[in-house]
């Protein structure tokens, strides 16, 4: 499986299970939905897109976040 469909089909996971990005998160002066692709391809998903892609069906996948508080990662 490609990294591109691994992340594409995380992200059709999460708006499945209804996910909605907080959009307040965005501090850039950008439309709504420049702000929902900003989220959605936020670093954290894409670590996790990348541990489901190299990891056996069924592995526990964690993820160390960096930053103390986030406002929007999954």
């Amino acid at each position: 499986m490609r990294f591109e469909q691994a992340l594409g089909d995380l992200l059709d996971r999460l708006q499945a299970n209804r996910y909605q990005p907080n959009l307040r998160s965005v501090l850039y002066d950008v439309s709504d939905e420049e702000k929902k692709r900003v989220l959605m391809t936020h670093s954290e998903k894409l670590a996790l897109a990348f541990g489901l892609l190299t990891t056996s069906p069924g592995a526990t996948v964690i993820l160390v976040l960096a930053h103390q508080e986030k406002l929007d990662i999954m």
